[in-house]
């Protein structure tokens, strides 16, 4: 927040050091152009989780290749990965936390089904339902292995 505070206030004393030395259009063009310059550098502030590591499951059996992030301002979170190893297939869940400016903790998981072969791309976007958490954390990543059907067999 005290970056934008700050940005906001240099355009601002820029802008009045134009406004006296030069026309009150190329003023108002230049606040403009600063204010839409602005609005998109903050809208694609990202917040990584992990970024191009690998990340194991507890146990060590399962790994996948990648990046979890936190897009802020469309409060996203994404996986995009690779599974690196995998005993099978079966249900993956990565816990992350996070907290308000009350202090409040909120826990999401994203959950993928994988096949569990090596190289297969997993990736997943959800939206948290806590719309006031600016910044998640990887808590945990568990995996419960799929046991196979009498149908999926046949």
């Amino acid at each position: 927040m005290n970056r934008a505070l700050g940005c906001r206030n240099a355009i601002s004393t820029l802008c009045h050091e134009i406004a006296r030395t030069r026309p009150a259009p190329l003023c108002a063009t230049f606040l403009l152009t600063s204010a839409f310059l602005w609005s998109a550098a903050s809208a694609s502030e990202i917040d990584y989780l992990r970024k191009s590591e690998t990340f194991c499951d507890s146990s060590g059996e399962v790994c996948l290749s990648g990046t979890i992030s936190y897009r802020v301002n469309l409060r996203l979170l994404k996986l995009r990965s690779r599974v690196v190893s995998a005993p099978g297939p079966g249900l993956l869940r990565i816990n992350v936390t996070g907290q308000n400016r009350q202090g409040h903790t909120y826990r999401a998981a994203i959950e993928v089904t994988i096949r569990g072969h090596a190289s297969e791309i997993v990736n997943k976007e959800m939206i948290p339902d806590a719309p006031d958490v600016y910044a998640w954390d990887l808590d945990s990543i568990n995996f419960d292995a799929k046991v196979p059907d009498a149908q999926e067999s046949r």
